[in-house]
Parts: C-alpha cells; structure tokens; sequence
C-alpha cells in the first residue's frame, strides 16, 4: 500500500500555517527532515500522513527553537527529532 508522510513547518513570528514548508517523506519511516530552516528561530511543526485511504488528521502543532548559527546538537536528537519519530 502506497503511504507516505509530511511535515509541515513555519516560523512562530510573522507566518502562520497557510505558509508552511513541506516536505514529503515516501514509505513508512518513523522519522523526517525539515529542511531550510533558520538558526535561532522558533518553528511550529505538524505532520500528515497519506495512503491510499485518503489524508490522514495532522498532529498538534509542535513548537521549537532551532539552534544558532553553528552549534551542533552532536549525536543526540534533539527534542524535535524525538517527537517527530514518536509520531
């Protein structure tokens, strides 16, 4: 069965979810990238699944802040990539 996920993403200030990024996660994963985010900043985050079904609900929103300009979360996810993968 075909399935794939997204998640949608845009800044707590000055957007709202009409201008949310996406992108597209094809098969089942339990885990997802956004991409083109900016440091320092807060995002809301959602995620839908589609299958052949039809669109799935979107999660709550899920607010968090980026890093800043380099610095590096080293080898632990951070407390986004942890509620994206318990999704």
């Amino acid at each position: 069965m075909p399935c794939f996920s997204q998640i949608n993403y845009w800044k707590e200030e000055g957007e709202d979810e009409t201008m949310a990024l996406y992108n597209p996660i094809m098969g089942q994963t339990d885990q997802g990238l956004a991409i083109g985010l900016d440091p320092h900043t807060y995002y809301f985050v959602n995620v839908q699944v589609f299958n052949t079904a039809g669109n799935g609900p979107k999660s709550e929103d899920y607010l968090e802040e980026t890093l800043r300009s380099g610095e590096s979360s080293g080898h632990e996810a951070s407390s986004l990539s942890k509620w994206l993968s318990a999704k």
